[in-house]
């Protein structure tokens, strides 16, 4: 594991990325609190705190072969202090991982997921609070992990929880993030702890490609402030579920099979429709309310097909809440949704 923390983006042209061991400040671990004998069960504290910085690894055993690995770095003075601006984190094999009060994420996992019977399970929870910007990479890219005498491999899996803040419109407000094998789940949220929502996120923007296997992005921000943000995500291959908590219009998304929501309300247009049309049997539309674009011409509602049945029930919903709505662009082209919520459902 490797963390720089410093800042080198003054005028715009630098970041998180940037930061090495010449520029930055990496903390070290020492020891902070914890039973001073070895003992198969207790907590143990490392890490780096002053008046301005707290870097903490905290390791927590339940028995000789159960424990859990987790890491919070927090920056302590004000948000955008000087040198507290970037922080940079490389290979952390911690289960959890938090990431407090920094402007700029810097943060790349490429590992294999490796664990021996007992204990760590390869799996990750990453959460980043207050961030502007942040480069987010959890694909393995090293190649073949027998190349390095590894012969027990797990997919491991990442559950990424990205609450951003901005202070406006200057310099950048992007977030990439890249997740591989898994089934991973991204997530950005406005919502804070206290329960009120921060709409600075309206200044967002993201790019995000989950990759393969089964995997869920959750779309939770402030409406964007102008139709050039660039808000997308693509869900890779495999079937993948889009959760919406806030009415979503200004989220450019594609490759997804599921939609689902708890009653919020989404404006579908022929383009979004062209990119999740990856299912031959229908994109599934859970308890969301359905906008038509101007580019649709018609949506008729009829009874599942047998396959439209099975297939609903293999991933887990009532095919008897469901119908089979066709969908006609004006361009000739047509789509099929399999939805629960069907009322009022008009082409505009």
């Amino acid at each position: 594991m490797t963390i720089y923390i410093g800042t080198t983006n003054t005028d715009g042209s630098g970041s998180a990325q940037n930061l090495n061991a010449d520029n930055s400040f990496s903390p070290t671990f020492e020891y902070i609190s914890g039973p001073l004998e070895s003992q198969p069960e207790g907590t143990w504290v490392y890490g780096y705190v002053d008046d301005v910085l707290s870097v903490t690894k905290t390791e927590e055993r339940y028995c000789v072969y159960c424990f859990e690995y987790s890491i919070e770095a927090t920056n302590l003075s004000t948000w955008n202090a000087e040198g507290l601006k970037e922080i940079a984190m490389y290979d952390v094999e911690e289960g959890y991982v938090e990431i407090n009060n920094f402007v700029d994420v810097y943060f790349i996992n490429d590992y294999y997921g490796t664990a021996e019977p007992y204990g760590y399970d390869g799996d990750q929870t990453l959460v980043i609070n207050d961030a502007k910007r942040g480069y987010i990479d959890t694909r393995n890219t090293r190649g073949d992990p027998a190349d390095e005498g590894i012969t027990y491999q797990m997919v491991s899996s990442t559950d990424i929880i990205i609450a951003p803040h901005s202070n406006g419109d200057s310099w950048s407000n992007l977030f990439e993030v890249y997740t591989g094998l898994g089934s991973d789940k991204v997530t950005f949220t406005a919502s804070q702890d206290d329960g009120s929502r921060d709409t600075s996120t309206q200044w967002t923007e993201f790019y995000v490609d989950l990759g393969e296997y089964r995997d869920t992005f959750t779309y939770d921000l402030t409406h964007s402030v102008s139709s050039d943000q660039l808000r997308y995500v693509d869900g890779g291959d495999d079937t993948d579920t889009l959760t919406l908590l806030v009415d979503t219009d200004d989220l450019d998304f594609e490759n997804f099979e599921i939609i689902t929501s708890d009653g919020v309300t989404l404006s579908l247009t022929a383009n979004s429709l062209e990119q999740n049309s990856t299912s031959e049997i229908g994109l599934i539309i859970e308890d969301t309310y359905v906008e038509f674009g101007a580019d649709i011409l018609d949506a008729s509602v009829s009874s599942l097909s047998d396959a439209q049945q099975d297939y609903l029930e293999e991933l887990n919903f009532d095919s008897d809440e469901y119908s089979t709505i066709t969908v006609t662009t004006d361009d000739g082209a047509t789509y099929t949704l399999l939805m629960n919520e069907v009322d009022d459902l008009v082409a505009a």
